[in-house]
Parts: structure tokens; sequence; C-alpha cells
């Protein structure tokens, strides 16, 4: 990390929720935490990261990622994730974790079904709007979406691109992808149609 670190200028996210790797990983110059337990698993890491004015992506999941699939039923899965990233929201602030260094990830198949998924994709526009943070979505090779095409390679490439188009129609700030070009490509397409649809309405 430190060598990574020394050779380049972006920001550099981990992916972690223990503490002694956090504390490395924060020594060696990381900018990001991203948190799948969104700190509920250790008290110690709201200070961790306000000592070191880390930001933090809030992710929700029930259980644990042995057990997350056991138990996907929900009353409704949309207030249960914003209810859950609210309070992480707010014992991060509470913390001193910067508010403006923090961002929410409603957990795409992370202990949800194939239709909670689909509700909360649907709904980001929503959950973003409700807590006043950046919203981070990571569909990319998720299992949900090859369960709902026919499983074929291009398929799901269409489908994730697809999808991805629709979230950043939705507000949605940050897409966690696999494949970059694949992803700016999208992006840039519909950067273009916002502004052309922004212009055609003023």
């Amino acid at each position: 990390l430190k060598k990574i670190r020394q050779k380049i200028k972006i920001k550099i996210s981990v992916d972690t929720y223990k503490y002694s790797v956090m504390h490395r990983a924060l020594d060696c110059g990381v900018n990001i935490i991203n948190d799948i337990f969104a700190m509920q698993n250790d008290d110690r890491i709201p200070g961790l990261l306000s000592r070191y004015s880390a930001g933090i992506s809030l992710m929700h999941m029930r259980g644990t990622p042995q057990t997350m699939q056991s138990d996907t039923s929900y009353e409704d899965v949309v207030l249960e994730v914003i209810q859950m990233l609210e309070a992480s929201v707010k014992r991060a602030v509470d913390a001193g974790v910067d508010p403006a260094a923090i961002v929410v990830d409603p957990g795409i198949g992370f202990g949800k079904s194939v239709d909670a998924n689909f509700e909360l994709l649907a709904c980001a526009s929503k959950i973003k709007t409700t807590l006043k943070k950046p919203l981070l979505i990571g569909i990319s090779n998720k299992s949900f979406i090859k369960k709902s095409t026919d499983g074929n390679s291009k398929s799901i490439t269409a489908a994730m691109n697809a999808l991805h188009g629709q979230l950043i129609m939705s507000g949605t700030d940050i897409l966690r992808v696999h494949d970059i070009i694949d992803g700016v490509s999208v992006r840039d397409v519909y950067q273009k149609f916002i502004e052309a649809h922004s212009a055609g309405n003023t």
C-alpha cells in the first residue's frame, strides 16, 4: 500500500471491517475505508477514522457474509436499510467523523433476495435524499443479475450496463464496477444525455 500510495495521487479505498487492518491501511496513506458492517462490529472504528480524517463507506448488511443469505425477508427493505444506515451515520458523526467524508451503500446482494435488490435499486434516489449522503452502489458481477437474465455473459454485461445507466439517472454518486472501460463509457454517455435533457428543459 505504501508503494501504491507513493506512485499514484488518486484516492485509495480499502475494503475491511477489521480494526487492525484499517489501522495499518490508514498508516499507509489510504483515504477511504469500505466497511461492510458499517462500523457496528467494533466500537473503536469511528474514533480511528476520526483521528486519520478518513472517508468511510457505510454498507447495510444483515448478519455476516456467512449467514446473510439465510434470512432475506423484510417487512420493508428500503425502510430497514435507511434506518440502519441513518444510525450508522449518526454514530460516525458523534465520534468525530467528518459528515462530508461519509458515503452510504445499501448493500446490494448482501442479505437480500432478487426482488429486494431491485426494490432498493428502484428507490436509490429516495435512499440518497433521505440520508442526505452521497450514494454508492455496487451491482457489478452480482448473482441477482445472472438470475434475472439467461445467464449468458453478454446478457449479464448488457443488463449491468442498463442498470448502471438507470442508477446514474437516479442520482447515484458512485458506482463500483469491475469493467472500468464499460463503466466509464456508460457514465460518459448518460452524462451527455443528462446535460442535453437539462438544456432542453431550460
